[in-house]
Order: structure tokens, then C-alpha cells, then sequence
């Protein structure tokens, strides 16, 4: 009996029995849905495998904060502000690694009955960045009265970087909406720096004795106890007009919002000046830049670098100093900030 055409008993060309073939396009549409089933199933996969990954890393105390900076200390910055909401502070420290190092807040207590500080240093910033970081914490603490900026030449080397060094959106979300912060770790998914850190961050938290610790005060201060090794930062590179702009305009905001700001050049090692920086001039080049930069605002300019008369012995590298010598330089800060605040008329040279 002749089969009808298009049995799957019929012959192909060649005269060999078997199934009829499919269609190209049936083929096709075959093969994507297979694809896209096997895309899905890995996805799938893949997040249950890294979420129990975090899971594990925060279970034995090693999982870091979400890397919403790509930075590991200043994104630990922002968890510590998640874990210790601000409690209305009228005190703000501002600038770079050496605001948060060089700042002790409880003497401010001390010797300011009322003071509510708050250390806002993030590590590795550049001038313009401390002004974001600086705007968007005022924004959330409108407490804030008075603003302290603690800073060092390198933080004005360069300002070619994005001042935003973190999404606002995502910092406001994490640190003062306080949402779940496991979709951050895949919004900001980044298996390299996972994996280091991983590995350091658990002794950096409870570690003092780290020369890169973690640690923080109540308050925010970041001490460091132990030697760099070595001075860690050589000479100083050039200095860049865009980084005293946006001082500039930190400062005459500060103005119109009638927070008094305080600059302080914070000391640097008598063995870096002696190596790099002999007969003083880039150190004093860069308190005149400071000083044009604040000219005609009411913003106090304080060169602790040169008044505060730090031996080597206080300094753990070139410019950061240990936390048994920043007792007296925050006293000597506060007893400038008082002079201001008695009706002594700030200056840029004070």
C-alpha cells in the first residue's frame, strides 16, 4: 500500500526509510527554547550558589559591606553610618583618610559640653569628592552646625575622578533607608574584590593593631595604633585648580547655610619634608592655594602642619599619625574652633 506523503515512514531523497525532516524555522525555534531553558536554569543557579556564598561569608564574619564604592573602607564607612544612625550631631568632620584618622570626638565632648560629633572622613578621597560626601551627609543631618575638614596636599593632587564616588540613590537606600542589603551585593557585583576582601576584612574590623584597621569609635574616628610600612607616599605631584574650585564652592555653601567651616592642613612627617620637601615650599605653596581658595569667605584656615610641632614618633607613615598623639591635635583643633566661636573673626591664615 503507498503511504501517503509527508509519513514519518516515508523515505528522505537519498531513498532511506525514516522520519520526515522538520521545518528550518521549526529547527530554530527548537533550539532557542532549549537555549533560553538552559540561560535560565544557569542564572538560577548561579544566584542560589552566590547568595549561599554570602550567607556563608557572613556567618563566619567575613563577608564585607556591599561594594556600593568599590572602596573597602569607605564602603565599611557606610555600613557603620547604617548600623549607627546618626543621633542629630551638630559637629561634622569632613575630608579624607586623615579626618578620619586624625579626629578623636570625645574630646570634643570634653571640652565642648553639648557637641554631638560625627567623623564623615572616607578613606582615599579627593577634594571634590569630600565636598559630595560632605553635601550628601548634610543633607541627611541638617543638625549639623558647625564643619570641620581636615586635609592633606595629596587630597588636591588631582580631581579629574568623579566627585560622586557612590550612587546617592543607593547610599540613601543602604544607609538611612535601611533596605535589605543583599540585592546591593548583586547591583554591585564584583567577584575580585569579593574575594580579597573576603580574606582580610573579619581581622580589619577588630584588629587595632592592623596598620589598615577598620575599627571604629562610636563617633566614626577610625584610630590607627601601628607603623606603615614605610612612608608609604613620596613627593608631591602637582597641585590641581580644580580641586581648590570645589573647596571654594564647599566653603561659600557652608557660607549661605551659616555653618561655620574650619580647614586644617593636617601635620605631615618630619622625615617625608626632610626627604621630599627640604626647604618647605610645596607645603607652603599649598597653604597659599588653600588660602586663595578660602579668601573673601568667613571659612578659618588653620596650618596644624606647622603649629602643632609633631615629632616622627607620632606619625605611622607620611602623613597619618598615631591615635596616642590625635588626643592633642583634636584639643588643639577645638581650641581654634573656640577662638572662632568667641567672636574672634575667622581668617584664612589664623
Amino acid at each position: 500500500m503507498r503511504r501517503p506523503a509527508g509519513d514519518p515512514g516515508s523515505p528522505d531523497k537519498a531513498g532511506n526509510p525514516g522520519r520526515a525532516r522538520l521545518s528550518a524555522p521549526v529547527l530554530i525555534a527548537d533550539a532557542m527554547r532549549r537555549y533560553l531553558l538552559a540561560l535560565a536554569l544557569g542564572a538560577t543557579l548561579a544566584v542560589i550558589a552566590f547568595s549561599g556564598l554570602l550567607a556563608a561569608l557572613e556567618m563566619k564574619g567575613m563577608l564585607p559591606a556591599p561594594a556600593i564604592t568599590n572602596s573597602e573602607c569607605a564602603d565599611e564607612k557606610l555600613a557603620f553610618l547604617r548600623a549607627h544612625p546618626p543621633d542629630k550631631p551638630n559637629l561634622l568632620i569632613i575630608g579624607s583618610s586623615v579626618a578620619w584618622r586624625h579626629f578623636d570626638s570625645s574630646v570634643a565632648t570634653r571640652m565642648a559640653p553639648g557637641t554631638s560629633p560625627l567623623n564623615g572622613g572616607f578613606c582615599g578621597l579627593r577634594a571634590n569628592q569630600i565636598a559630595y560626601t560632605a553635601n550628601w551627609l548634610i543633607e541627611h543631618i541638617p543638625s549639623v552646625k558647625q564643619v570641620i575638614m581636615i586635609t592633606a596636599p595629596q587630597d588636591f593632587e588631582t580631581c579629574e575622578a568623579p566627585s560622586e564616588i557612590f550612587s546617592a540613590d543607593s547610599a540613601d537606600a543602604f544607609v538611612f533607608g535601611h533596605a535589605s542589603p543583599w540585592p546591593f551585593y548583586f547591583q554591585y557585583f564584583d567577584p575580585v574584590s569579593l574575594a580579597r576582601n573576603s580574606t582580610t576584612v573579619a581581622d580589619r574590623r577588630i584588629n587595632k593593631l592592623n596598620p589598615l584597621s577598620m575599627v571604629f569609635t562610636k563617633y566614626g574616628d577610625g584610630p590607627v595604633l601601628v607603623d606603615a610600612p614605610g612612608l608609604v607616599y613620596g613627593r608631591l605631584g602637582n597641585l590641581d585648580p580644580a580641586c581648590f574650585d570645589a573647596l571654594r564652592a564647599m566653603a561659600l555653601a557652608f557660607q549661605n547655610q551659616n555653618r561655620p567651616f574650619m580647614v586644617v592642613m593636617s601635620p605631615v612627617n618630619p622625615a617625608w619634608q626632610a626627604l621630599y620637601d627640604p626647604d618647605h615650599r610645596s607645603m607652603q605653596a599649598f597653604g597659599a592655594y588653600l588660602g586663595r581658595a578660602l579668601n573673601g569667605t568667613k571659612a578659618q584656615l588653620w596650618n596644624a602642619s606647622a603649629d602643632a610641632g609633631l615629632k616622627e614618633a607620632a606619625f605611622t607613615d607620611a602623613i597619618h599619625i598615631r591615635w596616642s598623639a590625635v588626643g592633642p591635635l583634636s584639643e588643639m583643633i577645638m581650641q581654634k574652633l573656640r577662638r572662632a566661636d568667641s567672636g574672634k573673626a575667622p581668617s584664612a591664615s589664623d
